[in-house]
């Protein structure tokens, strides 16, 4: 019943969360699951529905200590320098860093911060400040913005994920380290697509198109396959009439250029009509002169 009258399970909730991890059964309600339940939504602020989320993308968030997840919240808060919302938006995206080693996401968080030169400005506090404050005295910087837009940075794997995606993007920019760095500020989200099944097909359609700026990948990056090739179709077709327009306005110009020239070898003088016309070739002027 606790997941039904707690965090508002119907039944398929609860045969997921058990098929998932079926040792959830084994941890005592009272003494351990409850007051997990109650750090989350009481002193988190999190809602029912919100936690039951989490539990079912990591049922493993109730086998932890209360005290390892308090202390991961404190890191991300304080050490990471996140504000109380980027927190949870953190934690709800991304759980799984609840069971991370705190070394292991000050690597990725270093990862992020020089291959991109992210800014990371923020201070640290001695005072608590309520998780859901948004007027946090902090000033949060690049770093923060980043891991904040896309949390599941933090749980993937530097060498064999995100370095090949960084190493492909750079290659993409033609090797302009400044657009690079624009396109993940921009769009966090970008490095957290699969690099084979969605990042190269995307930029490899935009490079065919050399009108196309590279650049538009933060913003193909996320429609659906039917979606993406609708709005290639329609800025190729843009593209193309543009071009054509374009071709058109020079032909008219170059038209009506020498409609307008003077001629400057041969002019025909009609002295009289009845009467030979006589020709006349100006002569050239020499060069320079």
């Amino acid at each position: 019943f606790y997941g039904i009258m707690t965090l508002q399970m119907d039944l398929k909730h609860v045969q997921k969360l058990l098929a998932t991890y079926p040792q959830f059964m084994n941890y005592n309600l009272d003494r351990h699951i409850l007051p997990i339940t109650r750090y989350f939504l009481k002193d988190l602020e999190f809602s029912p529905t919100e936690f039951r989320s989490m539990l079912l993308a990591y049922p493993r968030i109730i086998t932890h200590a209360l005290t390892k997840i308090k202390y991961m919240v404190g890191f991300l808060r304080y050490e990471v320098g996140l504000s109380g919302t980027q927190v949870k938006r953190v934690l709800y995206q991304a759980p799984q860093v609840l069971g991370m080693k705190d070394s292991t996401i000050r690597e990725k968080i270093d990862f992020l911060k020089q291959t991109f030169d992210l800014s990371d400005h923020h201070t640290k506090s001695d005072e608590y400040y309520s998780y859901n404050n948004n007027d946090s005295p902090q000033v949060k910087g690049e770093l923060q913005t980043v891991i904040a837009g896309m949390p599941r940075l933090l749980v993937l794997n530097v060498h064999s994920n995100l370095k090949p995606k960084v190493l492909y993007l750079r290659q993409a920019f033609n090797g302009d380290q400044a657009v690079l760095r624009a396109a993940v500020v921009r769009s966090p989200t970008l490095l957290a697509y699969s690099l084979k099944n969605r990042i190269q097909p995307r930029m490899q359609a935009l490079l065919e198109e050399p009108a196309l700026d590279p650049g538009l990948i933060t913003w193909a990056i996320c429609l659906k396959d039917d979606k993406f090739q609708e709005w290639l179709v329609k800025r190729k077709r843009k593209i193309r009439q543009q071009r054509e327009k374009q071709a058109q306005e020079d032909v008219e110009m170059v038209a009506e250029s020498n409609r307008l020239a003077l001629p400057d070898e041969v002019v025909d003088v009609a002295v009289d009509p009845s009467g030979p016309i006589v020709h006349w070739t100006r002569p050239r002027r020499p060069r320079g002169g």
